[in-house]
């Protein structure tokens, strides 16, 4: 059964821009190998978008996936993004950042 609730004038439904910079701070270029972006327990792999790769030290890149939201249920949102990536000699870095929203 679906039941769809009125919200007044309201769409329920914003689109929601998540802002990500990835900045290689080292001194070895880094070939990311892995980036992943989360929301709520749905993962979407974001690797595709990675350009240049590897990076170099100092350079960065940016993401700005978009999620819908809903906006009339009171719910909280945990937006969380994880990097991983490999130096020339092999060594693993990974790296995550985690934003917790509540809609009220």
């Amino acid at each position: 059964a679906l039941r769809v609730e009125s919200c007044g004038d309201k769409t329920c439904k914003e689109v929601l821009s998540y802002g990500i910079e990835i900045q290689n701070v080292g001194d070895v270029p880094l070939a990311v190998t892995a980036v992943v972006f989360e929301l709520n327990g749905t993962p979407v792999s974001l690797i595709g978008d990675v350009q240049p790769d590897p990076l170099n030290p100092g350079q960065s890149i940016s993401f700005e996936p978009k999620v819908e939201i809903n906006t009339c249920a009171s719910l909280e949102y945990s937006g969380e993004v994880t990097v991983e990536a490999e130096s020339p000699d092999g060594d693993m870095c990974q790296d995550s950042e985690e934003i917790i929203f509540n809609i009220i």
